[in-house]
């Protein structure tokens, strides 16, 4: 069962995504080499103090540390990958 500020978060993430074109940027704290259920690396980002398990998208390898942007696909939100090379 998710955690009043894992629920708080969902709720800003799901606003988010209503509300306004901005995609919510996320920091990785944690990367678990096999914590998907397909075997493959699972993300723990941070987003308003709450600590979410995410998926990532496979041409983006997760560093603890990264800032990241997430999107919403399907009702699942995912790591879509690290934005670089600002001005």
């Amino acid at each position: 069962m998710p955690s009043g500020a894992q629920k708080l978060a969902a709720q800003l993430l799901d606003r988010t995504a209503k509300g306004l074109p901005d995609w919510p940027l996320a920091a990785i704290t944690a990367v678990s080499a096999t914590g998907g259920t397909d075997g493959q690396a699972l993300c723990t980002v941070s987003y308003h103090g709450a600590s979410l398990n995410l998926p990532h998208f496979s041409q983006y390898t997760p560093v603890v540390g990264h800032v990241v942007v997430l999107i919403r696909a399907g009702g699942q939100w995912i790591v879509a990958g690290r934005p670089i090379g600002f001005p």
